[in-house]
């Protein structure tokens, strides 16, 4: 199949639960700095079966690490995942992502992305279109020692976009976490939620004219950065909510999905 490059760009542009299973324990002998955030969305309740588009990826995952040690040692990890169950099961839809960077020393860097994309066309029928979502995000980031300019970020995005047949945004929902900052929410009047800390749940409905084609996206984002000392472009990396960054990663990416 050939996947839609316009489609991975469009959803890295639109920028569970996932939970650390134990506690982070770092030793005092190899003090160090760590950046961690996870991303969880899950669609399901659909209507309407999903359906496959042969120009759309059903799943999508993208990872991304960097590292860079002159004095001391840095680890990066990425992960990604997305399952779509369709027809004759109920269709359902589960998007994990998560990024971590772990660093000691003096002078190094590390840098992890984590990121899926979902694509499922519906026929609306007789017009009505509804399903039900969840969604869940973390990010932290802890710094150790003292070792002067040392930086450390995480950011988490999760979000869905309901398109028409030409792939034109009509409706849509996303919420944002960085680390140190508060939790956002925006969505369209059709997008209905409540929100637990970190944690968002709720539906989606609307009436469409009989017949009407959609296609639902998915998207889960994750980022992690550490480095010290810090470098002039350190703001740049950490900018993923922002489009700047995520156009950046797309063009970084755009040849394996020729």
């Amino acid at each position: 199949m050939k996947v839609s490059k316009k489609s991975v760009i469009q959803g890295l542009l639109f920028t569970a639960p996932i939970v650390l299973g134990s506690t982070i324990v770092i030793s005092p002998s190899r003090a160090a700095s760590l950046a961690f955030s996870t991303a969880n969305l899950t669609l399901e309740n659909f209507n309407r079966p999903g359906l496959v588009n042969p120009n759309f990826p059903v799943v999508r995952t993208v990872t991304v690490t960097s590292t860079d040690a002159t004095d001391g040692t840095v680890s990066a990890i990425a992960n990604a995942s997305a399952i779509a169950t369709l027809p004759p099961d109920p269709t359902r839809i589960t998007q994990p992502s998560d990024a971590r960077v772990e660093q000691f020393g003096r002078r190094s860097s590390g840098f992890a992305l984590g990121s899926s994309i979902s694509n499922l066309d519906f026929d609306t029928q007789d017009g009505l279109f509804r399903f039900d979502f969840a969604a869940t995000l973390s990010a932290s980031e802890q710094l150790t020692h003292s070792v002067p300019g040392v930086r450390a970020a995480a950011t988490s995005f999760v979000g869905f976009q309901i398109l028409d047949a030409a792939d034109n945004q009509i409706d849509f929902f996303e919420a944002n976490l960085v680390a140190g900052s508060p939790f956002t929410v925006r969505r369209s009047a059709f997008v209905q939620l409540t929100t637990d800390a970190t944690s968002v749940s709720g539906f989606y409905a609307r009436q469409f004219a009989a017949g009407t084609q959609l296609r639902v996206r998915g998207i889960t984002l994750t980022s992690a950065a550490v480095t010290v000392p810090e470098p002039s472009m350190f703001a740049a990396l950490l900018i993923l909510p922002g489009l700047m960054g995520m156009k950046k990663v797309a063009s970084s990416r755009d040849r394996q999905f020729d």
